[in-house]
């Protein structure tokens, strides 16, 4: 079910998504974005407009994520963090329709370390077309 799921969750080549949120620095294999990066609103319940982008915040840590932490959301995806604040906020996306990120929301919240993860959504459609990394295979 985890490799279904990161075929669903892996944006293709022809997304597009903000300049602003281009990698600007690479720790331990995990792509850092900048503070411009684009990562709207959580919805926490309110229905989403028709032409958002979403983010799955999985979370804001400390520090670097640790080895259990890092297995638990790459188990589903390959994400992100996004520095604020001496905290990085962990994003995976984003997803180009809200149904995507819904069903990958719900499978993080199979696992008691990713229960908290909601949905964010930015507005309209970002400008830049960029190609992700593919997911990270086990083994």
């Amino acid at each position: 079910m985890a490799l279904a799921l990161m075929l669903v969750a892996s944006p293709s080549q022809g997304d597009t998504l903000d300049e602003s949120c281009r990698a600007v620095d690479v720790h331990d294999g995990i792509d850092i974005v900048a503070q411009t990066c684009p990562i709207g609103e959580g919805l926490w319940g309110r229905e989403p407009s028709q032409d958002g982008w979403f983010w799955i915040q999985c979370g804001m840590l400390d520090a670097m994520p640790e080895a259990a932490f890092r297995k638990a959301v790459e188990e589903h995806t390959p994400f992100l963090l996004r520095p604020e604040a001496g905290q990085y906020r962990c994003l995976t996306g984003p997803y180009q329709s809200y149904a995507e990120a819904l069903k990958i929301r719900d499978d993080f919240r199979q696992s008691a370390l990713m229960a908290d993860v909601f949905i964010r959504e930015v507005g309209g459609a970002p400008a830049v077309s960029l190609q992700r990394r593919p997911p990270r295979r086990k083994g």
